[in-house]
C-alpha cells in the first residue's frame, strides 16, 4: 500500500493530498491547500517523509526529434546528445517517449518525443524537501500527470486535454497513451471562455496541418470542467474529466485537487528528477535494506546460538547422570565435545554480526548542518573502506560575487568538517575558472 503524499506546484499555492493506494484503488484521505511561501513551514511540520511532486516548470523544452534505430541501452545517449545540440543547453533533466518507427528519405528512424528542463531548477524544487529531511520519490511535469488519467478515457484514439494551472492553460495532444504536442498558453479567466475556444481551435489546426492529428475529442479538466458559457464551439466534441470509480473522494474534491490525485498513477517513466538525486535515494535505500538484512541474519544467528545452547544443556545434564552412574561416560563426553566444536564455528559469525557498521547518516546529518554561506552541494559519493569507514567524495559549486568570498566560504568549510573527528579530509581542490570544488575525505564512526 503505498503511502507516499502527493504535493502539486500550481502558480502560488501547492495543493497537498494523502492518499492510500492498494491494487489500483485510491482512497483520499486528506487534502489541503498551502501557499508557496509557507511551503518550508508545512515541511518543516509535516511528519510524512515520502512525497511524489507535480509541478508546471516555468521553463521547460519539449518536442520531437529523430534518432537511427539502435538497441535502447544506446538509445539514452543519442537521445541526449540531440537534445543538447538543439538546444544549445548542457546541464539537462529529460524524459523522452518513443513514438514508434518512420521512413525518411528511405531510411528507418525513431521518432522521439522529449520533455527537458534545466537541471538546476530541478535541484530548487527538490531542495527545498531535501532541506527537511524529506524524499522525493517523483518529480513530474503536470502535463504528463494529466495525460495519465486522460490515457484512461482513451482507447488508442487521439485526444486532447486541456486544464488550467492559474495564470496558464496547457493543451496537449495524446495518442497511443503518449503526448506527442504540448501548447501553453496565458489566460484572462480561470473558466472556460471564447478566448480558449479560439486557442483550442487553432492548436488543433495546427496539429492536422504538422504532425497530422485531430482529436476524436476535448476533455476539460479540473476546475474547466465546471459549467460556463461560450458563444461558439471548438472543431471537435467537449467532455469533460469525470471521476473514475477506483478514486475514492467527492467530486468536487477531484477537480479541485486533480494533478495530485492523478499523479499516483502516472508511470515512473515520466518522473524527470535529475540523476544525482536518483543516485543519493538509491544509495539511502540501500543502507536501509543493508540495516535490515544485517538484522535477519544476527536473528538467524542469535536462534542457532540458542538451539545449540540447549543442546549443550541437555549433554551437560546427560554427562552429571553419567558420572553417577559411570555407564557410557566416553560416549557422551565425545558428544559433548562434537557440540562443542560446533558452536565455537559460529563465535566469530555473532562476533562479526554484533559490530556496529559506518552510519553514513551522521555524515550527512554533518553536512546538512554545515554553513554553506556562498556554497551549494551537487553530488555526494561513498564507497566502502573497510567495515568501519568509507571514501566519500563530495562535489559542489560556489556562487559569490568575488573569489576572496568564495575562498573564504570553501575554507569555512573545510575547517567545519575538520574539527568532526569522525571525518578526516585528505585533499580538496577549489577550482576558481568556474567556482566548482572537490572534497574527498574519510569517513569513520566513533560511536
Amino acid at each position: 500500500m503505498s503511502k507516499t503524499v502527493a504535493v502539486s506546484f500550481e502558480e502560488d499555492s501547492v495543493k497537498i493530498v494523502h492518499a492510500s493506494l492498494k491494487s489500483g484503488s485510491l482512497s483520499v484521505e486528506k487534502t489541503d491547500i498551502v501557499p508557496t511561501i509557507e511551503f518550508d513551514a508545512y515541511l518543516k511540520n509535516e511528519e510524512a517523509t515520502d512525497f511524489a511532486v507535480t509541478c508546471e516548470f516555468k521553463e521547460a523544452f519539449h518536442g520531437t526529434l529523430n534518432t537511427p534505430v539502435v538497441k535502447p541501452q544506446y538509445l539514452v545517449k543519442i537521445i541526449e546528445s540531440e537534445i543538447r545540440k538543439a538546444l544549445n543547453e548542457t546541464n539537462l533533466s529529460f524524459i523522452y517517449t518513443n513514438l514508434g518507427e518512420r521512413v525518411i528519405e528511405n531510411k528507418k528512424v525513431l521518432e522521439i518525443f522529449y520533455y527537458a528542463v534545466r537541471s538546476e531548477e530541478v535541484k530548487d524544487i527538490v531542495g527545498r524537501f531535501y532541506d527537511h529531511g524529506k524524499t522525493v520519490s517523483a518529480l513530474y511535469p503536470s502535463v504528463f500527470a494529466a495525460a495519465a488519467v486522460l490515457d484512461l478515457e482513451q482507447s488508442g484514439e487521439a485526444g486532447m486535454g486541456v486544464y488550467s494551472t492559474g495564470k496558464e492553460k496547457v493543451a496537449f495532444f495524446t495518442k497511443d497513451r503518449n503526448i506527442q504536442f504540448i501548447r501553453t498558453y496565458e489566460a484572462f479567466d480561470p473558466g472556460l471562455t471564447d478566448f480558449d475556444i479560439q486557442n483550442i481551435n487553432m492548436t488543433i489546426s495546427y496539429c492536422f496541418q504538422n504532425i497530422r492529428i485531430s482529436p476524436a475529442s476535448i476533455f476539460l479538466m479540473g476546475n474547466l470542467s465546471e459549467a460556463s458559457e461560450v458563444s461558439t464551439l471548438p472543431s471537435a466534441p467537449l467532455a469533460c474529466l469525470t471521476k473514475s470509480r477506483n478514486i475514492v473522494c467527492e467530486n468536487e474534491t477531484f477537480m479541485e485537487y486533480l494533478l495530485p490525485i492523478v499523479s499516483y498513477y502516472v508511470p515512473k517513466a515520466s518522473n524527470i528528477l535529475s540523476r544525482e538525486f536518483k543516485n543519493l535515494y538509491m544509495l539511502r535505500r540501500y543502507m536501509t535494506y543493508a540495516t535490515r538484512a544485517f538484522a535477519a541474519a544476527a536473528l538467524l544467528i542469535l536462534g542457532l546460538t540458542v538451539f545449540e545452547t540447549r543442546g549443550i544443556i541437555d549433554k551437560k545434564e546427560a554427562i552429571a547422570a553419567a558420572l553417577k552412574s559411570h555407564d557410557d561416560l566416553q560416549v557422551i563426553y565425545n558428544d559433548y565435545s562434537e557440540k562443542k566444536d560446533r558452536i565455537q564455528r559460529f563465535l566469530p559469525v555473532i562476533s562479526f554480526i554484533n559490530q556496529q557498521p559506518a552510519d553514513l547518516r551522521v555524515l550527512l546529518v554533518a553536512l546538512g548542518e554545515a554553513h554553506l554561506e556562498g556554497l551549494k552541494l551537487n553530488t555526494i559519493e561513498a564507497s566502502t573502506k573497510d567495515r568501519n569507514s568509507y571514501t566519500v567524495t563530495v562535489k559542489g559549486a560556489g556562487y559569490t560575487s568575488t573569489y576572496a568570498s568564495l575562498q573564504s566560504s570553501f575554507d569555512g568549510l573545510i575547517n567545519y568538517l575538520s574539527i568532526n573527528k569522525s571525518i578526516n579530509v585528505q585533499s580538496k581542490t577549489l577550482n576558481v575558472s568556474d567556482k566548482s570544488f572537490l572534497i574527498k575525505l574519510e569517513f569513520r564512526n566513533q560511536g
